[in-house]
This record gives structure tokens, C-alpha cells and sequence, in this order.
């Protein structure tokens, strides 16, 4: 039996019970585009999404007192997970430290229907999820001198938020460089910036924020957002003036 919390709600304590889990540990395969060329017996394939969306089926039970109290029970479930909410985060006792983000299947039991002389209902649930797992909670990298490591141990690509807290002055703004020994990723601020200020890059939204406020007319427009490959990734950053933290959650397929 798994404990689930869905937006930030534990629906155990809903007198959820899920006897069975399905699809939660399964390889979230990716979207391509098949094309099959004359002459070739095996298909080119292209990607088009690095993952789709992963289905999650729960075999479920929910025990009231009475019927009374099951009818509560199930209504609070209904409202809690209702789809309407939309992607929400979601862990599961299966993966301890782990989150995705989770959309409920229509609430699957009609409760007008249940007679009354039963306070137990059985059913099945379908979920969908995102196609990776990520922790559950953030980790940090100070950056260290002008040139440091961040080494990223999880299965897949992830998107950090760049910190930038400015010690010092800096009229002509900054600049820092993430490579995986392949790539080099740069990311530019071109606007006046002051002791104080501090700069988000958001790179899994492509999105600057300085001092709180979105702020993409500073931003050199062949900036990029630069990810955390997997394995070990090297940071430049130009001046000690600011402090550069790496905040990130490692994905995990």
C-alpha cells in the first residue's frame, strides 16, 4: 500500500487505501515521428519530445464507519483530486524523495449509485504524470572562484535557477558559462546592476527576474538559459562581484 499526496494533500488521510500501483516506475518512452524511407526495412524515427506522458493506475479502496461517513470520505477524495486543479506535484511512498507533477483521471465512483448499506468502495484510478521524477527537495552549488563544477548524478537533463547576488557594483551587468565538455551555454545580462540586486535565471521557464520583477530588456537576446547536463558540468563566471549559486533538482527517469 502507497501513501499518495497530491498537492500537497495526503490522500490517505482521506481514507484512500491503493492496494495496487501501476505505471509509476515505468520508462516514460519518447514521441517520434515515424517515417518509413523506400529500400530500408527499419523506419527512421525523429524525436520530438524527449518523453511523453507516463499513465498511472492505482487499485483503490476507501472505508467509512458507516455509508454516511464513506460518502464523506469519497467526497473529500473527489474534491482534493479533482482534474480541474490541473498538474499538480505528486509523490508516492514508492519513491521516497522523489516528486512529479500529476494530473487525476475523472473521479471514477458515482456516488448517488453506492447503496446504502455499504461503507466500502472499490475501484480503479487512472493518473497521468510527467515523464520524469525529480527530488523532492532543491539542491544548491555555491560557485566557487571564477571557475567551479556542478556535477549532476540524476538520469536526465534538469533546468536549474542561476542565483546571481550582486557584493559589488556592476554597471556593464554579467555574464557566466555552463559547459558539459560539448556544449557551451552563455547567458548574458546586459543592464546597470548594484550591490543588492538579485538576479534569477529561470532556466526551465527561459525567464530573468531581478529583484522579484521579470526583467527580459536587459537580457542579450542570443542569451542562453543554460541547463545541467548529466555528469559533470563546468561554470565561468567573469567577476567576483556576485555570488553565483546553482539551485537544481536532479530528474531520474
Amino acid at each position: 500500500m502507497s501513501n499518495i499526496v497530491f498537492d500537497s494533500t495526503d490522500l490517505s488521510a482521506l481514507g484512500l487505501v491503493t492496494r495496487g500501483v501501476s505505471g509509476v516506475h515505468d520508462l516514460v518512452p519518447s514521441v517520434t515521428d515515424r517515417v518509413w524511407v523506400p529500400g530500408k526495412l527499419q523506419p527512421d524515427d525523429a524525436v520530438i519530445r524527449d518523453s511523453d506522458l507516463g499513465q498511472m493506475e492505482f487499485d483503490c479502496a476507501v472505508i467509512g464507519t458507516d455509508h454516511a461517513d464513506l460518502i464523506t470520505n469519497l467526497s473529500a477524495l473527489k474534491a482534493a483530486a479533482n482534474p480541474r486543479k490541473g498538474w499538480k506535484f505528486f509523490t508516492i511512498t514508492d519513491l521516497s524523495g522523489l516528486r512529479t507533477l500529476a494530473l487525476p483521471g475523472r473521479f471514477p465512483v458515482n456516488l448517488d449509485k453506492i447503496p446504502y448499506v455499504m461503507h466500502v468502495a472499490e475501484f480503479n484510478w487512472g493518473w497521468e504524470r510527467v515523464g520524469y521524477w525529480e527530488d523532492a527537495s532543491e539542491q544548491s552549488k555555491v560557485i566557487s572562484g571564477l571557475s567551479d563544477t556542478v556535477s549532476n548524478d540524476g538520469d536526465l537533463v534538469t533546468y536549474p535557477i542561476w542565483q546571481c547576488e550582486l557584493t559589488g557594483d556592476m554597471p556593464d551587468g554579467l555574464s557566466f558559462q555552463v559547459t558539459d565538455g560539448t556544449n557551451i551555454y552563455e547567458y548574458v545580462y546586459d543592464g546597470e546592476l548594484v550591490t543588492g540586486n538579485v538576479l534569477l535565471v529561470k532556466t526551465d521557464l527561459a525567464t530573468p527576474v531581478l529583484d522579484g520583477s521579470t526583467d527580459f530588456a536587459n537580457t542579450d537576446s542570443e542569451s542562453d538559459y543554460p541547463p545541467l547536463a548529466v555528469g559533470v558540468n563546468t561554470v565561468t563566471r567573469t567577476s567576483t562581484d556576485y555570488t553565483l549559486t546553482c539551485r537544481y533538482r536532479r530528474r531520474f527517469e
